[in-house]
């Protein structure tokens, strides 16, 4: 099977969370990908442990090594200015790392992806019904798999204040904003983590 590394055509970034969604990207993110298709990343499972926004959003959507288990999502090839675009609305490099992985394309290319990992994660948790709504029409809109659209359906959420959803649009419209409640959220999120270290000793 050929594979395509694919970067000096640019950058490949396997989506499996909102920004499958295609409005989520060329709406709230200003960027339309040079290219997009459903894919498949393999022996890693779907998670919703990246530590969330108090009051806001209880969970966002990572993925992690599982043997035998199967994400599916959206490959976007980006410029590198989408790409760095992309970076600062998801806080690349300081909430999430990024690995490098092979994620089979469902036209049967092996492309070498950008993944999104967290660097901060919790116990599993329901999402925001907000979100997982935004997961879930990404999923259909893009043609995944009908078993994981169904996975997906299936999965349960919580509801959240109505005041969610002003705060997540006052993020996505200010770059001053996002960046001040980086640093506070991150703070915060430190912090869980070295009392949760403790905990496991």
């Amino acid at each position: 099977m050929k594979k395509d590394m694919g970067k000096e055509h640019g950058i490949w970034n396997f989506a499996y969370g909102g920004n499958m969604n295609p409005g989520v990207l060329s709406e709230r993110r200003k960027i339309s990908p040079l290219e997009s298709v459903p894919g498949r990343l393999e022996d890693y499972r779907l998670a919703f442990n990246t530590r969330g926004f108090p009051w806001i959003e209880p969970a966002f959507a990572n993925v992690e090594h599982a043997p035998g288990a199967c994400v599916h999502g959206v490959l976007h090839r980006l410029t590198e200015e989408q790409f760095a675009r992309l970076d600062r609305y998801e806080w690349g490099g300081v909430a999430y790392r990024h690995l490098e992985l092979d994620v089979t394309a469902y036209d049967g290319r092996r492309i070498r992806a950008r993944v999104y990992s967290a660097r901060y994660v919790s116990r599993d948790k329901n999402p925001s019904c907000r979100y997982l709504t935004l997961i879930r029409e990404g999923a259909r809109l893009s043609g995944l798999d009908q078993d994981y659209v169904r996975m997906l359906d299936r999965h349960p959420c919580r509801d959240t204040p109505t005041m969610s959803n002003s705060a997540i649009g006052l993020f996505e419209r200010s770059a001053r904003i996002r960046t001040l409640f980086m640093f506070l959220i991150l703070g915060t999120w430190k912090v869980k983590g070295l009392f949760s270290s403790r905990g496991d000793r």
